[in-house]
């Protein structure tokens, strides 16, 4: 295992705080099992892609904080969207 820091907001760690200690889990154990599914979806989604220019911008990748947040959301709902079939092809 690896240790990580995370910034989230305070209600996204009270929420989880609540939900794993319902559970009889740890946070990193909920937030592992939520983010391997996910991510092993995304990742292999992304292999598959070019890379996109537009996302090496430092200045609005990185951080969800202040005139980033709606670029990091967009990006979100974009990949997403795209597991979901909801793109130009999907209807094809």
């Amino acid at each position: 295992m690896a240790r990580t820091s995370l910034s989230i907001p305070d209600n996204v760690l009270s929420d989880l705080t609540f939900v794993s200690s319902r559970m009889g889990v740890s946070k990193s154990a909920l937030i592992t099992e939520i983010l391997v599914e996910n991510l092993q979806d995304l990742k292999t989604m992304f292999e598959g892609l070019p890379p996109d220019p537009d996302f090496t911008d430092e200045l609005v990748l990185k951080r969800l904080r202040g005139a980033s947040i709606e670029v990091v959301k967009d990006r979100i709902k974009g990949a997403k969207g795209l597991l979901n079939g909801d793109d130009l092809f999907s209807n094809l």
